[in-house]
């Protein structure tokens, strides 16, 4: 019986989505932009050279360094007697 259920749930949910309305995305744009000329399109060389090279040094050392300031201050704050 809940196999039965399952399936008509699985089924029925897309033909019920399938019946939705949704907005009118011509109705959000301006005009200005259903006459705007279609963007260039460069070569994957002109893009590829355009992007910056990964850092040189290790973005993870301050982080690191910081989670080990942070755990010998929890020791420090552990061995204190209050």
């Amino acid at each position: 019986m809940r196999a039965l259920t399952f399936l008509m749930l699985t089924l029925i949910a897309p033909v019920l989505t399938g019946c939705a309305r949704f907005p009118e995305v011509e109705a959000a744009e301006s005009a200005s932009v259903a006459d705007a000329p279609y963007p260039a399109l460069l070569p994957i060389d002109t893009l590829v050279a355009g992007t910056p090279s990964l850092p040189e040094s290790d973005p993870a050392a301050p982080v690191n360094a910081r989670a080990a300031a942070l755990k010998a201050r929890a020791e420090r704050l552990r061995a204190a007697e209050f």
